[in-house]
């Protein structure tokens, strides 16, 4: 927004997380030199690591956020009411339907809503699916991707929330559109008819969130400021 661009220019330096939000300052005219990347880190000792199994016949999606629109809820809906499948089962772990349950009602036989969940369970959901799915239309960085990711989970997001900075193409996930309902199903059906390729990428997964640690960020923070400080 126009108030947002005048904020961002009052400030002499920025540190971001995604490459995302350093091309939004970049259109608000933000110098490119006084940009500075650093990608958030994962904490991997809070989420296990199961063998889980592709079989071929069953998958789990996973959808972890707040129930809306800006987190490409719509698409993940319309995914689940085509696939309208028993083994294909669509678990949604986050608050918003309650503000707008009526419009939710038609997609209750598609998915489970289940809501705000205690941390014990999420850690089931990221134990027990298979694939995440987050095909958001902007976010400063999905952190909730890495989480995903460290659990064994491959994912399905954008490019709109730092997923092009993450996510390797078809070795650890796949980057979607935003707002396109047919790669999203294409993308799901992927991982139930490829079980052996889909097992591949949940060992990926995990190896790619290892490279993201809180520790790495804070030495990335130290730099940044050290390298702002020296020029300055």
């Amino acid at each position: 927004s126009e108030k947002f661009g005048d904020e961002a220019k009052l400030a002499d330096f920025h540190i971001v997380a995604s490459s995302y939000s350093l091309k939004a300052l970049v259109y608000d005219n933000i110098p490119l030199e006084n940009i500075y990347r650093i990608p958030y880190g994962v904490d991997k000792n809070k989420f296990l690591v199961p063998k889980r199994v592709y079989d071929g016949k069953h998958l789990n999606v996973l959808f972890v956020g707040e129930v809306n629109q800006r987190k490409g809820i719509k698409q993940v809906l319309e995914a689940a009411k085509h696939i309208n499948s028993e083994d294909v089962v669509f678990n949604i772990v986050g608050s918003g339907r309650e503000y707008c349950a009526d419009l939710y009602e038609p997609y209750k036989p598609y998915v489970n809503f289940m809501g705000r969940v205690p941390f014990e369970e999420l850690l089931n959901q990221l134990q027990t699916s298979h694939v995440f799915i987050f095909p958001t239309m902007g976010e400063g960085f999905g952190l909730v991707l890495l989480e995903a990711m460290a659990a064994g989970l491959p994912v399905i997001t954008t490019a709109n929330c730092g997923g092009a900075d993450i996510v390797t193409e078809g070795k650890d996930g796949f980057l979607i559109r935003v707002g396109d309902v047919d790669s999203l199903i294409d993308r799901i059906m992927w991982f139930r008819n490829n079980p052996d390729k889909a097992s591949a990428m949940s060992a990926e997964a995990v190896k790619k969130a290892s490279n993201y640690t809180w520790n790495k960020y804070e030495e990335g923070i130290r730099s940044c400021i050290t390298d702002i400080l020296r020029n300055k």
